[in-house]
């Protein structure tokens, strides 16, 4: 009697075991969720008439045993002009007049047309290569690879969560493409 209930449960132990090993052969490419994510985002911007929101900065330099963490409101006009204004700021006082404005003011720069196309996360400007899929907040993402194509001051490597669901991009993790370094891709 307990044989056939341990061999049932053996089985629908190797059942889900290749169920999951076929889901993760299943997923699309990294190409083509860029592709998708391109598509949707195109979608979105026709539809927003421009946006503001709020960003928070966690800024931890385990080095120096520095802590920050900052508030910035972003307003982002009809035509992708990015403007940024500091609401608050708690910890290590140096973060956002060293880092974060920086960033802010190059994200800002970058928000002019001339310069978004070059440096956008788009197939022209990146190599995608899928890793795996991630559960992040509650919803299901693509995890992907991001290969920069060129050398240019604002592209990084990393990797981006796309949400399998909507495409919008849920998360960025990487370094900045090092332009006084050999480039040897």
């Amino acid at each position: 009697m307990r044989l056939p209930i341990i061999s049932s449960v053996l089985l629908l132990v190797l059942t889900a075991s290749v169920s999951r090993a076929d889901d993760s052969s299943s997923l699309p490419s990294g190409d083509v969720v860029a592709v998708r994510m391109m598509e949707r985002d195109a979608q979105r911007q026709a539809l927003v008439a421009g946006y503001q929101g709020m960003r928070r900065y966690i800024l931890d330099n385990e080095r120096t045993h520095k802590h920050a963490e900052i508030l910035v409101h972003i307003d982002c006009g009809t035509d992708g002009i990015k403007h940024f204004e500091l609401v608050s700021q708690l910890g290590w006082k140096g973060a956002y007049r060293h880092v974060v404005s920086k960033m802010l003011e190059s994200e800002a720069e970058a928000s002019h047309p001339d310069v978004r196309s070059r440096i956008r996360l788009s197939p022209e400007n990146y190599e995608f290569h899928m890793l795996r899929s991630a559960l992040l907040d509650d919803r299901m993402d693509y995890l992907l690879e991001v290969v920069p194509r060129r050398q240019e001051e604002r592209l990084f490597e990393g990797r981006v969560w796309i949400d399998a669901q909507d495409y919008a991009v849920a998360r960025i993790e990487g370094e900045p493409l090092c332009v006084s370094c050999a480039f040897d891709r």
